[in-house]
C-alpha cells in the first residue's frame, strides 16, 4: 500500500483521481514484472497453476474440474502445494480460505502470467 501510494503522490498535482490511482497501480505493476517472473521461474508448474487457481477464486481445490483445469494432479497434491507455497510465504491458509499474501501479486497474475 506504501508503494502504492509513494507511486499515486508523484502523480497527483492537486486532486487524485481514480485514472491517477490505475496509472500508479499500472506502473507499480510494470516496474515489478521482472520480479514477479523471476519469482514464478522458481516454482514448479503446479504450484504457479495453483497460484492462478487461487487468484481466480477457487475454494474447491480437490474437485475434479477444478484439478484438470488448472493440471494441479491428484487431490492429494493439493496439501503439497498448499504447504509448500505457505512455507514460501506466498500464501495464507485460514481454515479453508486460501489468499495470496501479496495483493499486488495476485493482480500481477490475473493481469499478467495468465497472457503469458
Amino acid at each position: 500500500m506504501q508503494q502504492l501510494a509513494q507511486y499515486t503522490w508523484l502523480r497527483t498535482s492537486d486532486i487524485c483521481s481514480e485514472n491517477i490511482i490505475d496509472e500508479a497501480l499500472q506502473a507499480m505493476l510494470n516496474s515489478l514484472n521482472l520480479q514477479f517472473v523471476n519469482l514464478m521461474d522458481t516454482l514448479t508448474e503446479k504450484q504457479r497453476s495453483f497460484l492462478c487457481a487461487v487468484s481466480d477464486g477457487v475454494k474447491n481445490f480437490s474437485a475434479s474440474d477444478t484439478l484438470q483445469r488448472y493440471n494441479l494432479g491428484t487431490s492429494g497434491n493439493i496439501r503439497i502445494l498448499k504447504d509448500a507455497l505457505k512455507k514460501r510465504d506466498l500464501i495464507d491458509v485460514t481454515g479453508k480460505e486460501i489468499q495470496i499474501q501479496d495483493p499486488i501479486l495476485k493482480r500481477w497474475i490475473i493481469q499478467e502470467y495468465s497472457k503469458m
